[in-house]
């Protein structure tokens, strides 16, 4: 396949990531509005999300000098040419120097029910309470949509690593139920009170290196289906699970 239209809005270093965190809110909706051709309102939930998720929250979860100031930050990188969007993305070398990228799934959640929809919790939305996807579930599947289809991830051998910080929510029983524990074993959960913990989950995998060049060229890469997916499509149609 050729390459396809996608498009990372916000792309920084940590240490510019750091500095513009006051005003963070205001540089994502100008990239937002510039890259991806959406006009989000100034004072909407989307742009308080900005500020308390990535101002304030992911600012205190980065802000260490054990991670590189060169490191790439991407923040709303609408995966695949889709309408979804990474909300963090941190890229770079680990101490080893493989080369890593971490995915953060952040949500403003303060509350959490149990779903019976599978891969799914409730929470509020607009309005009501409704069906959404586990943050956990999420971050998966864009890590499964980047190593199964970016060609050069899979030709570089980019570690893909996600997780999930729900960072206003203290509640571990639903979040993290028995029915969750796939999910929670592929991208791991953090709450409210665990930034430490995970900055040591991103510290790592990322914490040296340069990453802006790692991101622009996930970005450019080629589309086609990788090898590992073919193969696991092949089992499934030869009768394995």
């Amino acid at each position: 396949m050729d390459t396809i239209h996608k498009v990372l809005a916000y792309l920084a270093t940590k240490s510019e990531f750091l500095a513009e965190a006051p005003e963070i809110e205001d540089r994502v909706r100008y990239a937002v509005n510039l890259s991806l051709g959406l006009n989000i309102r100034v004072g909407s939930p989307e742009y308080r999300s900005w500020h308390n998720s990535l101002g304030n929250a992911m600012f205190h979860v980065i802000n260490t000098p054990l991670i590189s100031d060169e490191v790439g930050i991407a923040v709303e990188y609408r995966i695949n040419g889709r309408r979804q969007r990474v909300d963090f993305i941190i890229a770079g070398e680990n101490s080893f120097g493989k080369r890593s990228a971490v995915i953060v799934e952040l949500k403003q959640w303060s509350f959490v029910e149990h779903s019976d929809l599978r891969d799914c919790v409730k929470t509020a939305v607009g309005r009501g309470i409704r069906d959404v996807a586990h943050p956990s579930y999420q971050a998966w599947s864009y890590a499964r949509q980047l190593m199964d289809f970016y060609e050069y991830v899979e030709v570089d051998g980019i570690g893909i690593h996600p997780c999930a910080y729900v960072h206003n929510c203290e509640e571990q029983s639903i979040l993290q139920a028995s029915d969750q524990q796939q999910n929670l074993s592929r991208a791991p959960l953090f709450l409210k009170g665990q930034h430490i913990n995970l900055r040591n989950f991103i510290t790592e995998r990322v914490n040296q290196g340069t990453g802006i060049a790692m991101l622009q060229q996930i970005d450019e890469s080629r589309i086609r289906p990788g090898k590992q997916l073919v193969q696991m499509l092949s089992s499934m149609m030869k009768g394995n699970e």
